[in-house]
């Protein structure tokens, strides 16, 4: 063996291996309980084990979990009796928490899994504010602060989830009392805004397993008819399936060079496309919290190039978003309209 010291695994936590450096973190036991995790650290270099964390609470629902390897740091969530879960992270030889979002016991960030990602050299996760909804937090390795992200809907959780970096913003399954769980979008700067709303209206098609593939994001969401299926999302562009073959039917294939000028707008926005084929869309715009401001009767396009006004002038300054339907109701595309 490389080593002399041998730990345990807890079967449930031995896929929790990840390293930072020239070190292994891992999630596992020494045989005294079942019930307390201990976090070890293998320095690889020095041929030491070092144990970070011992005798944490673990439960079906605190997870010890989603270690991220940033700038030499191993971060991770974790569960005490005195902070509940909260972020923590190592540099091989200091443990640091970084977070207290609900002072005390109560757990102050979400418990479980896929809730935390590294974007743009901050780390991401989901956490609990003032009033117990589940928001988006980021926490800074340079100032060492964490804030949350603006969050645009007031009145209930959107737990985010299932991260993915995607054409440099991040991608993730939210929910929120409009549109249900579905794949939202962070630049980075502006609010977290709908990239896809599969599932038109409450019901959710909760996007997960989101993956990047060559200059595609793909995702498993619900369909309409209650399926699980196979998702690509391009250039704001939605691929979605038809049924009941649940064979892609590609966006591309039918329309394609979708531009959003002056954008941001502080007068009317235009949509320019181009179409493969003549077909016939419907094109709506709606504000942040789902409420229609404006459609374009579903009409028959010729092929090749259509630019369209869409009159934003009048509109309060906010977010909107503009949906592009075909003749079954699918949507083809979507994007975000920012109004000054």
């Amino acid at each position: 063996p490389i080593f002399d010291t041998v730990h345990k695994f807890s079967m449930h936590w031995s896929k929790e291996i990840k390293h930072a450096s020239d070190r292994i973190y891992y999630f596992g036991y020494t045989g005294q309980s079942s019930q307390l995790v201990d976090v070890f650290c293998i320095n690889i270099t020095n041929r030491t084990v070092r144990t970070v964390a011992t005798g944490l609470y673990r439960s079906q629902n605190d997870y010890h979990h989603n270690m991220i390897s940033l700038g030499g740091y191993m971060y991770f969530i974790m569960h005490t009796p005195q902070h509940g879960n909260e972020l923590y992270r190592d540099n091989g030889t200091t443990l640091e928490q970084l977070t207290d979002l609900r002072v005390g016991s109560e757990s102050g960030v979400y418990g479980g899994h896929n809730i935390m990602y590294a974007f743009k050299g901050k780390i991401f996760f989901a956490g609990y504010d003032s009033i117990d909804r589940v928001i988006l937090y980021q926490y800074d390795p340079l100032s060492k602060s964490v804030s949350s992200i603006n969050n645009p809907w007031t009145q209930a959780s959107y737990y985010p989830s299932h991260f993915a970096e995607y054409h440099g913003k991040l991608f993730f399954s939210c929910a929120d009392t409009v549109h249900g769980t579905e794949l939202y979008v962070y630049d980075g700067i502006n609010p977290p805004y709908l990239a896809a709303d599969v599932m038109q209206g409450k019901a959710s098609s909760e996007p997960h397993h989101l993956t990047i593939f060559k200059n595609d994001l793909y995702f498993a969401g619900l369909s309409s008819v209650w399926q699980i299926e196979l998702y690509r999302y391009n250039d704001s562009a939605l691929i979605v399936p038809t049924f009941p073959s649940g064979v892609m039917k590609t966006a591309q294939d039918q329309l394609y060079n979708i531009t959003i000028y002056p954008n941001p707008s502080s007068q009317d926005a235009y949509l320019d496309m181009e179409l493969n084929e003549a077909q016939n869309l419907l094109i709506r715009v709606s504000d942040i919290n789902g409420r229609i401001v404006h459609t374009l009767d579903s009409k028959l396009y010729s092929q090749g190039k259509h630019t369209i006004s869409l009159p934003l002038a009048n509109m309060p300054a906010g977010t909107y978003f503009y949906s592009i339907f075909d003749k079954n109701a699918g949507q083809l595309s979507g994007g975000q309209i920012i109004k000054r």
